[in-house]
């Protein structure tokens, strides 16, 4: 045998499925993380929005009300 057939394979990637850029997968977790977040504070937001109505239709209604 000579040196050359005992020498490893490396014309081929012995890890096929990892990605071309090992901080690829931390990027995406981050751009679904900002996703999330927009959704949810977008839900929030209208939330704190509708209540907020409520409460100065409260305050309006308190502060129209004769003392009884």
């Amino acid at each position: 045998m000579t040196a050359i057939d005992d020498a490893p394979d490396r014309t081929h990637d012995p890890h096929p499925a990892r990605p071309a850029d090992p901080w690829q997968h931390l990027l995406d977790g981050v751009d679904r993380t900002r996703q999330t977040l927009r959704r949810d504070l977008a839900a929030v937001t209208a939330s704190y929005d509708a209540h907020l109505a409520r409460l100065d239709t409260l305050r309006h209604t308190l502060a129209h009300t004769p003392d009884g």
